[in-house]
């Protein structure tokens, strides 16, 4: 992946996309198939998937129908996972006596994906010149 396809803002729209419907994906297959291995409750898992779902139908749509104005919308969806990683976060920290180690591992590679990405969309859309 080169800087020059992080820079499209459409392609991040895409990447955000289908990274949040993997996860949402995901996180449904193992919550109805193997919710004895996360400790974590269902409730919170389902939130996971619901705004995970959410994220991705709003930059799909950003994605398809976006032609000009999109800094407010990629800053948007950026903030937005922002707000997901510190709400995954704090379940992991508030849950931490049920947190099973590979949910851990699970969860804390999903944040370090979704900062970076965050971090990209937050750049893209401060930039002046675009």
């Amino acid at each position: 992946m080169t800087y020059a396809a992080l820079s499209n803002y459409k392609m991040i729209f895409l990447y955000d996309a289908i990274g949040a419907f993997l996860s949402a994906v995901f996180l449904l297959f193992t919550l109805l198939l193997f919710n004895e291995y996360f400790g974590l409750p269902r409730k919170i898992l389902i939130f996971f998937i619901i705004t995970a779902s959410c994220l991705s139908s709003y930059a799909t749509a950003c994605f398809l129908f976006l032609k000009n104005q999109w800094r407010p919308y990629i800053r948007f969806i950026g903030i937005a996972n922002l707000l997901y990683c510190i709400t995954t976060i704090g379940s992991l920290i508030y849950y931490s006596s049920q947190v099973k180690p590979i949910e851990l591992i699970y969860f804390l590679l999903e944040v370090s994906l979704i900062l970076v990405l965050s971090y990209w969309e937050l750049s893209l859309a401060s930039r002046s010149k675009i």
